[in-house]
């Protein structure tokens, strides 16, 4: 039964007994379980000395921010010694800044403590920072596992492709492989050149190109020399939106499909809705997905 099974359980909204002191909080497993008090007093502290709270023993819940509150709740699943401890959303009551930081500290806690973790969040980027598997699911069931690079430039359907980060999909039809994993698709913005077709696709079925809007780049037509191009598109601008260390638009694709685009460092070079530009892809970063009836 679960009661008796060996795991640490971090909730959402970490659900520590604000009448305790963050000692008594983290020591309330060790006393269920019967351990002796000399005993139970150093794990504690070890505990707490691992999520940085030693100083903070005698406060009461209460009286912490978010943040401290996290790592108590953390220290509290860590001191019983689990086989597996177990994170629901931990930071997702966190602000954005805090977040980023908590990220850091979760992969030291779990580098210094050596416990299988399992981490549950909607949060894809803090799901491709901190795993080092990962799990896809919809509707109760798993869709596809691997390393986060696995899973982002590999996926198996629309579903992931589209659940994990942003991407532009693109319908056309595939009319060629070679024995090398590479392929031609026919679209609606050319013909794209494909460097990996990884998954059983074969010529004349309908497919999806899906390309990661970082990594389109942009160039004004009159730096670009004359020439055979691979994966060269026109494209118009039709919004942009500075972000300081990103500039993100919104094009359209040789007069027919409306594409998202993200400029990493986008620097001095000021463009303007209206702009006529060329976009380029490798063909290592176009993914080629089965068209689905139902995605």
């Amino acid at each position: 039964p679960p009661h008796r099974r060996n795991t640490g359980m971090v909730f959402q909204n970490y659900a520590l007994w604000p009448h305790m002191t963050v000692y008594q909080n983290v020591e309330y497993g060790l006393s269920v379980r019967k351990i002796p008090r000399d005993q139970r007093r150093k794990m504690v502290f070890e505990a707490l000395q691992i999520v940085h709270m030693v100083e903070y023993a005698d406060r009461n819940a209460n009286q912490l921010s978010g943040g401290q509150q996290q790592r108590i709740a953390l220290a509290r699943a860590l001191v019983i010694r689990p086989d597996v401890l177990l994170l629901d959303e931990p930071l997702s009551n966190l602000d954005a800044k805090l977040r980023l930081e908590m990220r850091g500290e979760l992969k030291r806690i779990h580098s210094e403590s050596n416990v299988t973790t399992i981490y549950v969040t909607h949060d894809q980027k803090e799901a491709l920072s901190m795993a080092e598997r990962l799990a896809v699911m919809r509707d109760g069931r798993i869709i596809q596992v691997g390393t986060p690079r696995e899973v982002y430039t590999r996926p198996i359907n629309r579903f992931v492709a589209d659940f994990i980060g942003e991407t532009n999909f693109i319908p056309g039809e595939l009319i060629g492989r070679d024995r090398t994993g590479g392929a031609v698709a026919e679209t609606p913005i050319g013909r794209l050149q494909i460097s990996d077709l990884y998954l059983e696709i074969n010529p004349g079925e309908k497919v999806l190109c899906s390309i990661r809007p970082e990594s389109i780049t942009l160039y004004d037509p009159k730096s670009l020399q004359m020439g055979d191009s691979i994966n060269r598109f026109p494209v118009k601008v039709l919004s942009l939106t500075y972000l300081g260390e990103v500039e993100e638009y919104e094009v359209l694709a040789a007069g027919k499909q409306k594409m998202k685009v993200i400029v990493h460092n986008p620097g001095g070079v000021e463009r303007k809705p209206g702009d006529e530009l060329v976009a380029e892809v490798s063909p290592l970063d176009v993914v080629l997905l089965p068209m689905e009836e139902n995605p």
